[in-house]
C-alpha cells in the first residue's frame, strides 16, 4: 500500500465514523433519513468499504438510521457475539 492509500483509508475511515456519530444524534438522524442519497451512501460504504473499520461505522449508522423492520436484514450477517458496547 502506498502514501495515497493510506490517506484514503483514514479519511474514508474518518468520515464514516463521522456519519455514525451525525446517525446517532437526533438532529442529524432526522436529517439523515430524509435524504435518500445518504441512506445509499452509506448502504454502498458497507458493501465497498477501504478498511473493516470504515465499515463497521458505516455499519453503525445505518442500524441508527433505518427504522425497526428494516434493521434485521441490514444487520443479517453480522456477528452479534463479536459486538460490545462500552462505556465511561
Amino acid at each position: 500500500m502506498n502514501q495515497s492509500e493510506d490517506v484514503k483509508i483514514t479519511i474514508q475511515r474518518d468520515a464514516a465514523e463521522c456519519l455514525m456519530q451525525l446517525a446517532l444524534f437526533e438532529p442529524g438522524r432526522d436529517y439523515m433519513r430524509q435524504e435518500t442519497a445518504v441512506l445509499d451512501a452509506v448502504r454502498m460504504l458497507v458493501d465497498k468499504a477501504f478498511s473493516e473499520e470504515a465499515k463497521h461505522f458505516a455499519e453503525g449508522a445505518l442500524m441508527a438510521l433505518l427504522p425497526p423492520e428494516e434493521k434485521t436484514s441490514a444487520t443479517h450477517g453480522l456477528n452479534s457475539d463479536a459486538l460490545h458496547l462500552m462505556l465511561s
